[in-house]
């Protein structure tokens, strides 16, 4: 079936249903219309970005401090190339990585206006390029009330996240770095 599922009137317990591309009208149950009834969007993944990070190359970052870009080393660290004062540290994954993973609260299929506005002037922009040389932008707006917006650029869905995800995202540079610079006792 590859029409739309209608509800129709109420029969005793059930329903009448219809698929659009079908001439026969079905009797369903109650349970039935109500898994049937789901919105879309809630069914979609919550997922901020889906990402493996074996697979990550360059992780770029910028927010309202800096613009801090960290690449994995052939140990698997995170190293630090930019900004400059950072060179050669390795980056705390908690700031770069971990925010990401973090689970969305609503998907929202079509975005107010105002909601649009902000992610085109971003509180924070991240690149995440793997190994494959596959860029995926990701912007967040600022947070207001508890949560921010998020857009994965190419989608059309917004995310409702967790205000903390932008907090964590707008490090200040002495926050990403985890280890002291080369060379310090």
């Amino acid at each position: 079936m590859d029409g739309t599922y209608d509800n129709g009137e109420q029969a005793g317990e059930d329903y009448f249903a219809k698929v659009s591309d079908r001439p026969q009208v079905y009797k369903v149950s109650a349970s039935f219309r109500d898994r049937v009834a789901t919105s879309s969007a809630s069914l979609k993944s919550k997922s901020n970005v889906r990402f493996n990070r074996d697979e990550l190359k360059t992780v770029q970052i910028r927010n309202t401090s800096l613009t801090m870009v960290a690449e994995r080393n052939s140990e698997g660290k995170w190293m630090i190339s930019q900004p400059e004062n950072l060179r050669g540290r390795e980056a705390a994954t908690f700031f770069i990585l971990d925010p990401f993973e973090t689970r969305g609260t609503e998907v929202i299929e079509k975005p107010a206006a105002k909601v649009l506005a902000a992610l085109s002037k971003p509180a924070v922009e991240a690149r995440l390029t793997d190994n494959s040389g596959r860029v995926t932008v990701v912007r967040f707006t600022e947070p207001s009330d508890n949560s921010a917006y998020a857009r994965v650029e190419g989608r059309a869905e917004v995310l409702k996240v967790p205000e903390s995800v932008v907090n964590n995202l707008d490090f200040k540079a002495d926050q990403v770095a985890a280890t002291p610079p080369a060379g310090t006792p």
